[in-house]
């Protein structure tokens, strides 16, 4: 199904080429974050607008297309307890960053980020929260296969107010809009 999602949000970003200034980019990609020794997959969808050749702020959503997922429980000793059934259900999350482009030119950006995030996970043992805040920090790479089309791979790391934390991968085609 993701896949789907996938192929008909690329069809959308290629039809609408010329509506908008040439510093507003959009993706889409999958999206990997490991957290308490568990993966969980996400679509991600995002856009950025480019501020100078320096800055820019960019929006992300992700949509958990895992479900529930077993989550092993560590006991007091540091094993296992294969009696303890924890599920968690990773939701969404979305996220506001400011990005920093290290280098910038026709086919290459480098870039820093970060910026604030709200993650949405059901815990079957009620110890986190439905909906947490946090700070989302990472570095990623995007490379431009024409003047509109390219691939981004990014690492970001999402810190949340109850010292929780995930990293994540994201691989994700980049759609340039403008003339």
């Amino acid at each position: 199904m993701k896949y789907i999602c996938i192929k008909i949000a690329a069809c959308a970003l290629l039809s609408v080429q010329n509506i908008c200034a040439e510093e507003l980019r959009i993706s889409i990609g999958n999206y990997n974050t490991k957290m308490l020794d568990s993966g969980f997959d996400f679509i991600s969808v995002g856009a950025g607008y480019s501020l100078n050749d320096t800055f820019d702020i960019e929006a992300q959503f992700d949509h958990g297309t895992d479900g529930e997922k077993f989550v092993p429980c560590t006991c007091p000793v540091g094993y296992y307890c294969a009696a303890v059934m924890r599920t968690l259900d990773y939701k969404n999350a979305a996220g506001l960053y400011f990005v920093g482009n290290v280098v910038k030119n026709d086919r290459v950006r480098l870039f820093l980020r970060a910026g604030f995030i709200k993650q949405s996970i059901k815990d079957s043992f009620n110890v986190f929260k439905t909906s947490q805040a946090g700070i989302g920090y990472g570095a990623g790479v995007e490379y431009r296969l024409d003047p509109f089309n390219g691939v981004q791979l990014d690492y970001t790391r999402y810190d949340q107010t109850q010292g929780f934390y995930s990293d994540a991968l994201r691989v994700s085609y980049v759609r340039r809009l403008g003339k």
